[in-house]
C-alpha cells in the first residue's frame, strides 16, 4: 500500500511518523521515475487484501488518507 509521494524526503519521513503513531510500520522507498527522484511511503507486504484493508481504515480513522492498495 503506497500513502504518498514526495519530492523532498523530510516530507515522506513526516508522514511515516504520523503513520508509526497509529502502531503501524511504514518505510520511505526512493525511486526515479521520469520526473526525477521520489520518495514513496509504503506499508506491507500484505498476506491478503483483506489485511491491507484493515490498516487503511486504521489509517483513515487517523486522519492519514490518501492510501491506495496496489
Amino acid at each position: 500500500m503506497q500513502c504518498g509521494s514526495f519530492r523532498k524526503r523530510d516530507q515522506a519521513e513526516q508522514l511515516e511518523a504520523r503513520i508509526a503513531f497509529t502502531g503501524l510500520q511504514a518505510e520511505v522507498r526512493e525511486t526515479e521515475g521520469k520526473n526525477g527522484l521520489w520518495y514513496r511511503v509504503v506499508l506491507g507486504p500484505y498476506q491478503g487484501k483483506r489485511s491491507a484493508d484493515r490498516d487503511r481504515h486504521l489509517l483513515q480513522d487517523n486522519k492519514i488518507e490518501g492510501c491506495r492498495i496496489w
